[in-house]
């Protein structure tokens, strides 16, 4: 069974990637992952680290959606804009098992707050 937690309306959570939950709204400029099932994919269509890559979306387009990537690369921050994504193929970060994914989601939050 999935679980999941509250903080700074954030929702963070474990989900059963088995599921057919993973389909449920992605809401737009809140962190996500992508599915592991689904890294070898996106390594190859975008070139980008899956595992290590946050993922904010940034614009719905019905059952895919737009967004930011952001991940690190011998110390420097790289980010693509506009990259799509099946929203299915998005879970929300753990803020425990994904430590460094909150850590470029807090970089993140604090630039789009200044």
């Amino acid at each position: 069974m999935a679980e999941s937690y509250h903080i700074n309306n954030l929702v963070f959570g474990r989900t059963d990637h088995t599921s057919k939950n993973l389909s449920a709204k992605v809401e737009l400029n809140k962190p996500y992952k992508i599915v592991p099932d689904k890294y070898k994919l996106y390594v190859d269509h975008y070139m980008i680290p899956a595992a290590l890559s946050l993922i904010v979306p940034t614009r719905i387009l019905g059952e895919e959606t737009a967004c930011d990537v952001r991940w690190e690369s011998g110390g420097q921050l790289q980010v693509m804009h506009n990259v799509v994504f099946v929203n299915e193929n998005l879970m929300a970060i753990d803020l425990i098992a994904d430590e460094q994914l909150y850590a470029l989601w807090k970089d993140y939050s604090n630039q789009s707050n200044q």
